[in-house]
């Protein structure tokens, strides 16, 4: 099956593809990832009820007893009409209830967008007090928009009908409610593989859906005793440089390898408040000959509000040239302002080649 992708993409847009699954735009590699899958509950209903007939008007009942189904709420039981996603889909109804008043006729008629679809479905009862019974099924086509009920008529007055259902059912290669709805709403917004020597890993202009990221990293600085830091992008897209509007704390428990206790105390206090520092400070990651990796995990909620400041949350690992270290940290942006993107660098240091920066986020 071909995708139709668009041409000139917006990083992180988000395409359905005639297959059913959410893809997204990945500027990094210039790539669609599929985000969701084409899994989802089916789109179904059977619901049925016992409408007062009070004249011999034709009237569409609005059945108020879901027997099953209608997971979505396409089917209303306010004003009786059934409204599913674009898709191909088996309409039944049945009618019963005695005939009064001598011989009768029932009419049932299947409507779209307040149209008949076939001619009615009749039957008429032989005497008064017998049984009438009227039903269809039908295959029928939906835009997405279109609506789909039921019509009801009786010759006479037959009073509080014994029972109307109504009910559909998608058919094979028929519709399916938007993927996006279902499974988890987290999805990656970039990934980065560093280059030697390269200065920082910059995430900029996020998604305007997002509002919680996490980033993710498996890194090496190019020399040893550097630190990784982290700066944000502020409301209006700068980068927020300014001495001040940070401060972070770490717990740190330096680890050796011959299974003794760690030692854990609290960072050390410094001047550094233009910037979040995510490893060990003031000693910084050791390179270990490109072979332990400076791993770690943060996230930012509430990305897009405005009005208050923003705190962080990350777990870090390194190598410090002596120890194993583990740190876990706690950091506040302290500016009432929105957060457009991430700025990651070694301070004084850049990249070795390799490992990965990975974003995602979240609506």
């Amino acid at each position: 099956m071909a995708l139709d992708f668009p041409l000139t993409p917006v990083p992180g847009a988000l395409y359905r593809g005639s297959n059913g699954v959410v893809y997204q735009y990945n500027s990094t590699y210039g790539v669609w990832l599929a985000v969701s899958s084409n899994i989802a509950p089916p789109v179904d209903f059977t619901a049925a009820g016992t409408p007062t007939f009070a004249s011999t008007a034709a009237f569409v009942p609005a059945l108020t007893t879901i027997i099953s189904g209608n997971s979505g709420g396409w089917y209303s039981t306010g004003n009786g009409r059934f409204t599913p996603p674009a898709g191909r889909y088996c309409l039944f109804a049945f009618w019963s209830h005695y005939a009064t008043g001598g011989a009768n006729q029932i009419n049932l008629t299947a409507r779209k967008n307040g149209a008949a679809i076939t001619p009615n479905f009749a039957a008429t009862s032989a005497a008064a007090s017998y049984p009438i019974e009227v039903s269809f099924a039908l295959n029928v086509d939906a835009n997405g928009t279109d609506y789909f009920d039921i019509l009801v008529q009786s010759g006479s007055y037959p009073g509080v009908a014994i029972n109307i259902v109504f009910g559909a059912f998608a058919l094979a290669g028929g519709a399916q409610p938007p993927p996006a709805s279902y499974g988890t709403s987290w999805r990656q917004l970039g990934r980065v593989v560093p280059t030697a020597g390269q200065a920082s890993v910059d995430f900029v202009a996020l998604p305007s859906d997002i509002n919680d990221i996490e980033f993710r990293w498996d890194i090496q600085p190019a020399t040893n005793a550097v630190n990784l830091v982290l700066q944000v992008y502020g409301g209006s897209g700068a980068l927020d440089t300014t001495a001040g509007d940070y401060s972070w704390a770490q717990i740190v428990a330096l680890y050796n390898q011959n299974g003794t206790a760690p030692s854990v105390y609290g960072s050390a206090a410094g001047p550094d408040n233009a910037r979040i520092i995510l490893t060990q400070y003031p000693t910084g990651a050791n390179n270990a000959s490109l072979v332990d990796p400076v791993g770690g995990r943060a996230t930012i909620n509430n990305i897009r509000d405005a009005t208050r400041g923003k705190d962080f949350t990350w777990q870090c690992h390194h190598h410090n040239g002596s120890y194993l270290v583990g740190i876990t940290g706690t950091a506040s942006r302290r500016v009432a302002d929105a957060i457009t993107g991430l700025h990651l660098s070694w301070g004084a240091g850049n990249f070795a080649a390799g490992g990965a920066v990975t974003l995602w986020g979240s609506p």
